[in-house]
């Protein structure tokens, strides 16, 4: 039986976030990032009460959002 490695409790949230993101496969983050796009566009669609814009519209502005926080996260 192999040992699992002892926990790095003197790693901070960026160093644990970034190790994380190495050892997630990529389609999981891609996963992620979908579901938080979802996420977004649907708030978006409930703000405007479903009228004056589209679904199209609320997932590319949804994007935007999302690209914007994972590029601040990854700066961090």
């Amino acid at each position: 039986m192999m040992k699992q490695p002892a926990e790095n409790t003197n790693a901070t949230v960026a160093e644990a976030e970034a190790a994380s993101a190495r050892t997630t496969p990529v389609s999981l983050q891609a996963a992620d990032i979908r579901e938080q796009v979802a996420k977004v566009a649907y708030q978006l669609w409930q703000e405007r009460q479903g009228a004056g814009g589209s679904p199209e519209e609320d997932w590319r502005r949804a994007e935007e959002i999302v690209a914007k926080r994972w590029a601040a996260t990854s700066k961090a």
